[in-house]
């Protein structure tokens, strides 16, 4: 999982997080979306002791449940680095290498149509989560 954050031509900055997909779960995804245009809902929860963000595509369509507390391939942790308000770009990709980060710029590295993108808003109920799991796996006072 690739997290990171750019600047565009711009001078916007977009919170990006780089979701790979195996080919045949990618091939699911694109073929449910080429149905039918996507209704995306967010939500979180946390379960088995991690916080998530649900991505859920509606009726029996895909979801996702992205794990908050996890360390992006710079080492950092996603759920840290997103407050309310912010937007977060998602990209659904089957090649690992689609995405290639250079400063505060990012390069394609395959056709657009190989990858799906979509963006979600972070909001009071996903940050409260996060900040609710951090609250509780804090050490204990003595």
């Amino acid at each position: 999982m690739q997290f990171f954050t750019v600047t565009d031509q711009s001078s916007l900055k977009h919170k990006v997080l780089v979701i790979p997909l195996s080919q045949p779960e990618m091939n699911q995804v694109a073929g449910q979306c080429q149905k039918c245009m996507p209704s995306i809902n967010t939500s979180s929860m946390i379960q088995m002791g991690h916080p998530y963000l649900i991505v859920d595509f509606g009726a029996d369509a895909w979801k996702t449940a992205i794990p908050l507390d996890e360390r992006s391939e710079d080492g950092d942790v996603v759920g840290d680095e997103l407050a309310i308000g912010d937007v977060l770009d998602i990209i659904l990709t089957a090649d690992p290498k689609a995405i290639r980060v250079s400063g505060e710029k990012a390069y394609l590295n395959v056709p657009l149509e190989a990858m799906m993108a979509f963006s979600v808003l972070i909001t009071a109920d996903i940050a409260e989560t996060y900040a609710f799991h951090k609250m509780l796996t804090q050490p204990k006072a003595e």
